[in-house]
């Protein structure tokens, strides 16, 4: 899971320094025009943003592991990289693409059990989840003003609304040692469960621009999203990972 998280943040990361030099393309191209206002309103926007989701700790799997090793229900919450590619369709609404890769992995042992030889039972439990969807967002105030013919400028912030849609896939996994219960036996194993589902949400955040083309973000959300167990883990009830979510991050306006 951490490997998959490596691979997204390098090729999030190698998008930055592009999406940079388009924003600044007075700079680049070595116009005169003062940065504080732009000739038309931004058309399209790209943000990058990290944050976390929660998982619920009322989930099956999340009781049954939690009692019987080394984890907390809080455990289970996860970071996440988000990416949003967005198209303006009026001063106040945009519709924006959404990609979102998340998860975590943390070391445990079994509570109450150890191996022959007297040593802890190790295992690594991990949730990788990516999703996918589309958001209509609703500005509360328009974001800018014209202030001639030829010149557009920024509000210093604006708050919006919305809610939006989509396909999320996950991974849960637990590698290392465990014991058969019946037996008492110690044996090694790579647990996986690997499903989708369909994904909502609702969200508000604010925008805070510092120039005429960047600024900062922030989100909060409540989605919701459910899916079955599958594989090693099909005897557990559909894994919940709906909930509370929050992200921050930087806004290019082109």
């Amino acid at each position: 899971m951490l490997n998959k998280m490596k691979k997204h943040a390098r090729a999030i990361i190698g998008i930055i320094p592009v999406a940079i030099t388009l924003a600044i393309p007075n700079k680049i191209l070595g116009q005169q025009k003062p940065s504080g206002f732009r000739f038309d309103p931004p058309k399209v926007h790209f943000s990058i943003q990290v944050g976390g989701d929660q998982t619920k700790p009322e989930n099956d799997i999340v009781q049954f592991v939690s009692k019987r090793m080394t984890l907390d229900p809080k455990d289970f919450h996860q970071g996440k990289i988000a990416m949003e590619f967005g198209v303006r369709l009026n001063e106040r609404t945009d519709i924006d693409f959404e990609m979102v890769f998340a998860g975590f992995g943390v070391r445990s042992e079994f509570r109450d059990w150890v191996d022959n030889d007297d040593l802890p039972i190790q295992q690594t439990t991990q949730i990788f989840k990516s999703t996918y969807g589309l958001n209509v967002k609703k500005y509360l105030r328009n974001r800018g003003e014209r202030l001639s013919q030829f010149a557009w400028i920024p509000t210093g912030w604006a708050p919006f609304v919305g809610a939006g849609g989509g396909l999320a896939v996950y991974e849960f996994s637990q590698k290392g040692d465990f014991i058969d219960f019946q037996t008492s036996e110690v044996f090694g194993a790579d647990l996986k469960s690997r499903g989708h589902g369909a994904l909502g949400k609702v969200f508000a955040g604010m925008d805070f621009y510092f120039g005429s083309g960047w600024g900062l973000t922030t989100t909060w959300q409540y989605a919701w999203l459910t899916s079955p167990m599958n594989g090693d883990f099909q005897q557990f009830q559909p894994l919940d990972l709906g909930g509370l979510g929050g992200q921050f991050g930087v806004r290019f306006l082109f």
